[in-house]
Parts: C-alpha cells; structure tokens; sequence
C-alpha cells in the first residue's frame, strides 16, 4: 500500500529567487554560484578520480569530497541576504569588534520627547492657521502698506532735507592773484 501525499502548495509563497525552494541559495551573486557549482562538479571528478583510477580508500576519498564540497557550500552559499554561510560562521566563532546597540521604543523618556515634538508641531500648525484668517491677513496687509509709507516719505524728507542744506552752504574760496611782475620771493613760504 503506497502512501500518498497532499500536495497543497501556494505559489506564492515559493521563493523564486531560491534554487529548488533551497534557502541556502536565496540571493546568490553571480560568483557565488560560480563557486558553489564549480566545487560541487570539482567534488565529484575527485571521488570519481580517487576511487576508480587511484582506488583509495573509501575515508580518504569521502574526506577529498567533504573538504571540497564543503568550501563551496562555505562561499558560495548564504546564510542570509548579506551573509554567507562563512561569514556567519566568523561572526559566530570570533565575535564581532563592533556591537550594534538599538535603543528601546518602549522608552519612556523617548516618549516624552516624541510627544514634545508632536505638540510644537501641532501648536505651530494652529500659529500658521491663526495668521492665515482673513482678520489676520487684513492686519498684516495694513502693517505692509504703513511701512512702505513710513519708509517713501523718510526718504523723500531726507533728499528734501538734503537739497534745502545744499542751498543754504555758501561757499568761500580763499586765494590771491599772483601778478607776473611779482618775484617769487615776495610769496611767503607758507603759502607755498
């Protein structure tokens, strides 16, 4: 009496990316496959090599086999998506330098300050809202013109200011008349 299994498989939850639905073989760079088929096919030419043409022993040919599979499995497969399985197994046997510490989101005072956050932001937003109403349009409308005004006529009295003290300077020039008859030295010295 053979068994008979049910075969209820969703495709979508195949990996496609996975060879053979194995998880080793998820995002494989195009070197790593290299590696892993090239020693797979390496693996076998040397167990056929060692046992029919050198005929060694059973151990020493499966031992052949095992190290050559084994350092293609090693780099050429992956643990996980930025791993392979000799990456994850340094990291297991030597420990990592560089901790990553993540901080709890349960924090309280973390909390605190994200609802401190969202209150300025909530307290800016009414601010933005106030002075977007059209009273406060109104006013700030008002406040531009009086400022333009106020800054036209300081202008306009400084330069009328400005020309009044022009016209109110005389100005004295101070000199003498050198007559071609005189000698330069009847010319005082400080004039000179």
């Amino acid at each position: 009496m053979a068994l008979q299994f049910e075969r209820n498989v969703n495709l979508e939850e195949i990996e496609s990316d996975a060879l053979f639905g194995i998880e080793f073989f998820k995002h494989q760079t195009l070197l790593q496959k290299i590696i892993f088929w090239g020693c797979s096919i390496i693996a076998i030419m040397v167990f056929i090599l060692t046992r029919l043409y050198w005929q060694l022993p059973e151990i020493l040919s499966f031992l052949f086999v095992l190290l050559i599979g084994g350092t293609g499995f090693l780099f050429g497969a992956n643990q996980c998506e930025y791993l392979t399985v000799a990456g994850y197994l340094k990291l297991i046997f030597f420990k990592p330098v560089k901790y990553i510490n993540f901080k709890s989101t349960e924090d309280i005072n973390n909390m605190k300050a994200e609802a401190e956050v969202v209150k300025e932001e909530n307290a800016r937003k009414q601010k933005l809202m106030a002075e977007s109403a059209p009273e406060q349009q109104r006013r700030m409308l008002i406040m531009v013109i009086a400022i333009v005004l106020l800054t036209l006529v300081g202008y306009i009295s400084i330069l009328v200011y400005g020309d009044y003290r022009a016209q109110q300077n005389v100005h004295h020039t101070v000199g003498f008349i050198l007559q071609e008859d005189c000698k330069m030295s009847s010319i005082p010295k400080e004039i000179l």
